[in-house]
């Protein structure tokens, strides 16, 4: 699938937008593709978190 480049005032182009923050990422800008999500490396961490939660044991689990 190919979508459209948004061209930004200062002449950068958007290649994607993280689906956890919302922020743009630049064509150049790393970033990652996880079960079909676009991920930026900011976000990369939260969403491991948030992805193996269920699986987290010990004192610091939480009770769910």
């Amino acid at each position: 699938m190919r979508f459209p480049r948004i061209y930004e005032e200062d002449g950068c182009c958007t290649a994607a937008v993280c689906d956890l923050c919302g922020g743009e990422i630049y064509q150049g800008q790393a970033y990652y593709r996880i079960n079909g999500r676009t991920v930026c490396r900011d976000c990369l961490a939260d969403y491991a978190e948030s992805y193996f939660a269920d699986c987290l044991c010990g004192e610091e689990a939480a009770p769910w």
